[in-house]
């Protein structure tokens, strides 16, 4: 059964999961495209995005389960979520981290596809970049869908003035007016 703390808890963790793509270095130098297509250190190239990998299954598999519950149970919270937005920060700076990483991941790609040294060593390390990006982008959408799951539930709790508005107008100048 999915409570409000182990959607808190679990959404805490995301960007301690997060962090470990910002100790991996992208940066691989100018050099690097020329270091692949010789085979110079590919296979420690090829681990370092297999561990980044694994990472982004593991980020990607805890938002995924999170979101399903959302979707298939009855959530019944006596409390909201995320009261003062905190959970939302915390997934959101996740969010953040990863589509930092996934920006340096393409350029990287970019750097690679275009270089003047191919060879199968780097075709191999491109798409395995580009399974790595792609895992990236999922990801960003799946916390994403996390994130919103959770302002949605904890909005569907918030009390209604029982004030209908017309338009976006109508509301704006209401909010206006109570600040």
């Amino acid at each position: 059964m999915l409570t409000v703390e182990r959607v808190r808890n679990a959404a805490n963790i995301l960007p301690w999961f997060t962090s470990d793509f910002e100790s991996w270095s992208l940066q691989l130098g100018s050099d690097a495209p020329m270091r692949v297509a010789d085979g110079v250190n590919h296979d420690v190239l090829a681990q370092e995005v297999s561990n980044w990998i694994e990472m982004a299954s593991a980020t990607q598999t805890l938002t995924n389960r999170l979101t399903e519950k959302f979707e298939t149970e009855e959530l019944d919270f006596e409390e909201p979520i995320d009261p003062n937005g905190d959970v939302a920060d915390s997934i959101e700076s996740a969010e953040n981290k990863l589509k930092d990483v996934l920006e340096q991941c393409r350029a990287l790609i970019r750097e690679f596809s275009s270089s003047s040294q191919e060879s199968d060593a780097t075709a191999r390390f491109v798409k395995q970049m580009s399974e790595f990006e792609e895992l990236l982008r999922l990801n960003i959408g799946g916390l994403q869908e996390l994130r919103w799951a959770i302002l949605v539930n904890d909005g569907i709790q918030e009390p209604t003035t029982g004030r209908r508005f017309t338009s976006g107008k109508d509301l704006l100048e209401a909010h206006l007016k109570a600040s």
